[in-house]
């Protein structure tokens, strides 16, 4: 009888418990592309969008003068936030 060296032991183990856990995780993922379509069609209706608020004068001001000053991000931010409170 032919001995079974130890690294071969450890790869069959590894190899036997990713199939393991592989194999339920396969089956999961079909089972819920099949009941996806049906899970949509019977969903009840989402919460419906508010209607976007219409910008002040002063929000158009801020921003036009934002975009004088050429400013972008954080800066931009934070401009906006002073000049519409002052």
């Amino acid at each position: 009888m032919k001995a079974i060296s130890l690294r071969a032991c450890v790869l069959a183990l590894f190899l036997g418990a990713g199939a393991l856990v592989a194999v339920p995780t396969v089956v999961d993922a079909q089972a819920k592309k099949e009941t996806a379509p049906a899970a949509k069609e019977t969903a009840p209706a989402t919460k419906e969008k508010k209607p976007r608020k219409e910008r002040t004068a002063k929000s158009k001001e801020c921003s036009a003068e934002a975009d004088k000053k050429g400013l972008k991000g954080k800066e931009r931010r934070k401009f906006r936030r002073t000049c519409m409170r002052g």
